[in-house]
């Protein structure tokens, strides 16, 4: 009976402190906007309505998260994202996504 009490010890204080959890991936997802220093840009749904240049979102939770460029800038906007996707991302746990919006013509 005493040998069974140590075993489980360990067992119950690995539990307590965490060590039994088993992480089954990423939870949370990226979205990184690259883009020139002084274009501007409106959001929905993440952590910043408005920034100008380029930035990262880390750790989003999966859902729907929108990058518009405003106010327009001159010049055709060109806009590119890793997942195919564009302006619009319906982002899932582990994703990690790039999106480079770029003036192609003036």
């Amino acid at each position: 009976m005493r040998s069974v009490k140590l075993l489980l010890v360990p067992i119950v204080a690995a539990l307590l402190l965490g060590g039994g959890h088993v992480e089954s991936g990423p939870r949370t997802a990226r979205l990184r906007i690259v883009a020139p220093a002084t274009m501007e840009f409106r959001t929905l749904g993440l952590p910043l309505g408005a920034f100008t240049g380029p930035h990262t979102f880390n750790r989003l939770q999966p859902g729907r998260y929108v990058v518009v460029q405003a106010p327009p800038v001159p010049g055709v906007l060109q806009v590119s994202c890793t997942n195919g996707q564009t302006m619009q991302q319906d982002l899932v746990a582990g994703d990690d996504v790039t999106c480079t919006f770029s003036i192609v013509s003036g």
